[in-house]
């Protein structure tokens, strides 16, 4: 596929472990290249200093990212005590030292804190927009902002291993916007210490981890000798997990699509759902909401999907 220049058109995910040294955007642009793929995106942004699952979104499948954003995370990450950075990581310059290193049973004692849902204000080397602009283009260029609090979702936090005599490998499942650089250094101001990341590792997007993934230079080195992609390539419904299929007729599936509403008696039990995949038995239409009785339309792909089993 290397030398194809023609423009496909691919429905569907590709879940890349990306490397360390590399940012999302390239990364997304070497998938986009390789498929030669008309329509790509990406769920969760992973910089350069971390690395792991990064799910990219292809054709018709960008129109299911949000449900992937907005899916729960795994990382595991290792937190050295007794220094920290201005960037919470090892591409910073160290702002603050201290001689206090917990042991083992002190981190045990305080990681329940930090289950469940807690407050966090991110570092200020993130994408966080301050009046419009990017946090970590303010932080470099030396200006001064404060960041807002939010309250993120921690539903687990363990503690590994130790790594070395000052660092401890933790393994984090967390909900959307989670920072995991200002996590590890909260957990180490509540020592007594200062700590910073020494490495990140996404290990899981919502229904996606690493028996999913491919390395990048694996993802490459398959695309560039053969031109069938269908193995690389999960279907659009594999992102779908959890939410509740309604299966119509094809009939009432041309209306949906068109954007109409209908009625039906069996509607009443789909009622208290947020949101409902649209499929026929052989196409998924898009995304629906009963209201009052009617299936309404809330996002509709503008081509049938045909369904297919990973």
């Amino acid at each position: 596929m290397g030398k194809n220049t023609k423009v496909v058109a691919i429905d569907g995910w590709v879940i890349i472990d990306k490397p360390v040294g590399i940012g999302s955007t390239p990364v997304v642009s070497k998938v986009k290249k390789s498929l030669n793929a008309q329509k790509v995106g990406h769920a969760g942004t992973l910089d350069p200093f971390a690395s792991g699952i990064l799910p990219i979104a292809l054709g018709l499948g960008t129109k299911t990212i949000q449900f992937i954003q907005d899916a729960e995370k795994e990382y595991v990450f290792t937190l050295e005590f007794g220094k920290t950075t201005d960037t919470l990581d090892t591409e910073g310059i160290v702002t603050q030292t201290s001689d206090m290193i917990p042991t083992k049973q002190q981190i045990l004692d305080i990681l329940p804190r930090f289950i469940g849902e807690i407050t966090q204000i991110p570092p200020a080397y993130s994408a966080i927009k301050i009046d419009g602009k990017r946090a970590y283009d303010l932080a470099r260029q030396g200006q001064d902002f404060d960041i807002p609090e939010r309250k993120v979702l921690i539903k687990d936090l363990q503690f590994i291993e130790w790594e070395s005599s000052k660092s401890a490998v933790f393994k984090v499942i967390c909900g959307k916007g989670t920072y995991v650089r200002t996590l590890g250094a909260d957990i180490a101001k509540s020592l007594g210490s200062v700590g910073y990341l020494t490495s990140l590792r996404r290990t899981r997007v919502g229904v996606y981890d690493l028996k999913n993934a491919l390395t990048l230079a694996k993802f490459q080195e398959i695309t560039h000798k053969y031109t069938e992609i269908d193995d690389l390539v999960l279907s659009i419904e594999s992102s779908l997990d959890g939410i509740p299929v309604l299966t119509v007729a094809d009939k009432k599936a041309g209306k949906f699509q068109s954007g109409q509403s209908f009625g039906g008696s069996h509607l009443a039990e789909y009622a208290n759902y947020d949101l409902l995949v649209i499929s026929t038995t052989t196409h998924i239409y898009g995304f629906g909401r009963v209201v009052d009785g009617m299936l309404k339309p809330v996002r509709v792909f503008n081509k049938p999907v045909l369904k297919k089993e990973n």
